[in-house]
């Protein structure tokens, strides 16, 4: 499990899922928003699992990653 509660940057969510591609991916800030008034972490969230196929669970502030079911 790795969790991110950091910098919020995006590369925080590809360096990880590139070093360890099973782990389970979760974290805070969901609901934080920047000085610009952006949801940060939350678009972050959102644009890596729709590139990479999970799906998002957030509850409060933490969020987790689930990979898609593949049904055969």
């Amino acid at each position: 499990m790795i969790y991110i509660d950091a910098f919020k940057q995006p590369e925080d969510l590809e360096v990880a899922f590139e070093l360890f591609p099973d782990a389970i991916l979760c974290g805070d800030d969901w609901s934080w928003r920047g000085p610009d008034g952006v949801l940060t972490m939350q678009e972050n969230v959102k644009r890596f699992a729709e590139r990479r196929g999970f799906t998002i669970t957030a509850e409060g502030a933490t969020w987790v990653l689930q990979r898609h079911k593949v049904h055969n």
